[in-house]
């Protein structure tokens, strides 16, 4: 049988099956949608929770989170009266506290989105600053040879805070908030073992106490709890009496929740993955008279072709794409309206990945049913040219 004669075929029988194709292909969609949302849900849960923790103890974003102790950030710290920094370090992030000469203001800057950087500078600091370049900020994760040199100035200067010592910030409201040092210990991950200073003052402060809990609070990470209980224990032991009870069972209650929801999500797509696989199969193989048991059990009879699965799997690749066109559009959306991209971001990378996977594991079955084709046609001596003129008479 000539290639010509097996596409012309192909192409008879995905006319027949277009309509079932179209409907796979949007039920894939929609399942992507709904799968991604739920996993939005859940990133957006332990946000939120942050972000009404932080109200409710009236605290602020008075660390600002990023990333960068390069010169050049260093030269725009300059210009807001942040002339010292202390350079705290850990396995994943690096970060560092930049305080003015007298200590009376602080700062804590750490790895975050450029564009989520300039929107924290510019309405939740409260600092009388320009915003930070961004470009100052994007080596973040690299540690230059030139950057040794600043090693002696973190010691001398972390050396010189103790616990008790007072240290103020402006919050958003131009208002000053005094903050007590109520631990400084070494972190057990650290690339350098610089003291990390945990100012207590809420609730809200002792989660976000060292560079692991301030960048799960923003990046939506699973919390270190190890890092939590070592941070509250630092504190106790230095005499501070904190009562983080109902904070650690909202912390255990949302971890739930996230795990919930994320399983739910997982859950529902593969529900409504095979289902929609199941149906359509069966559906597209009386159409086309293919056995539903090709790819698992091989073809047994005649007029089983595999080619016919093609168009089947295309569909479910283009439902792919347009389930994440719809994430995207979504997501693109409520960020609009929210301002805050950081999470949403998290779960659209999240959710692209997923539907690449599926893509490309799609796309694998495919070929191995082209494969299969071609084998069964060669063994058993099928002559496709005969089916071919039967469906032009």
């Amino acid at each position: 049988m000539k290639l010509y004669d097996e596409i012309r075929l192909a192409v008879r029988e995905g006319k027949k099956c277009l309509p079932y194709l179209i409907i796979t292909a949007l039920m894939f969609a929609i399942v992507s949608a709904v799968a991604s949302c739920l996993f939005l849900t859940a990133v957006n849960l332990r946000r939120d929770y942050y972000d009404y923790l932080d109200k409710q103890t009236q605290g602020g974003h008075d660390f600002i989170v990023t990333c960068g102790y390069t010169a050049g950030v260093k030269d725009k710290l300059s210009e807001c009266g942040f002339d010292k920094v202390v350079h705290l370090s850990s396995a994943d992030y690096d970060a560092g506290i930049y305080v003015s000469d007298s200590g009376k203001k602080i700062g804590l800057l750490q790895n975050l989105p450029l564009y989520f950087i300039d929107e924290l500078l510019s309405e939740s600091s409260g600092f009388d600053c320009e915003m930070i370049d961004g470009e100052d900020i994007k080596p973040c994760l690299d540690t230059p040879e030139s950057d040794s040199m600043w090693i002696d100035e973190y010691i001398a200067l972390s050396e010189s805070l103790a616990v008790g010592d007072k240290l103020t910030v402006k919050s958003k409201e131009k208002t000053i908030k005094e903050y007590t040092i109520a631990g400084i210990y070494s972190g057990e991950n650290t690339v350098f073992a610089y003291p990390v200073i945990v100012p207590f003052n809420s609730y809200y402060d002792s989660a976000v106490a060292n560079n692991r809990q301030i960048n799960s609070v923003f990046s939506c990470t699973i919390n270190s709890m190890h890092q939590y209980d070592k941070t509250v224990t630092a504190a106790r032991q230095n005499g501070f009496d904190i009562d983080v009870s109902a904070f650690e069972m909202g912390i255990t209650a949302i971890n739930y929740a996230y795990i919930l929801f994320i399983g739910l999500a997982v859950l529902f797509a593969g529900i409504a993955f095979f289902s929609v696989l199941n149906t359509f199969s069966v559906t597209i193989a009386k159409r086309s008279h293919i056995m539903t048991n090709f790819i698992l059990l091989g073809a047994k009879k005649n007029n089983v072709y595999a080619i016919y699965f093609i168009p089947y799997f295309s569909s479910l690749l283009l439902g792919a794409a347009i389930g994440f066109l719809l994430m995207h559009l979504l997501f693109s959306y409520v960020s609009s309206l929210t301002k805050s991209l950081l999470c949403f971001e998290v779960a659209l990378e999240t959710a692209s990945g997923i539907v690449g996977i599926s893509a490309f594991a799609l796309l694998f079955i495919a070929v191995l049913a082209v494969m299969l084709y071609c084998k069964f046609r060669t063994l058993s001596g099928i002559n496709l040219s005969d089916t071919v003129r039967e469906y032009d008479r």
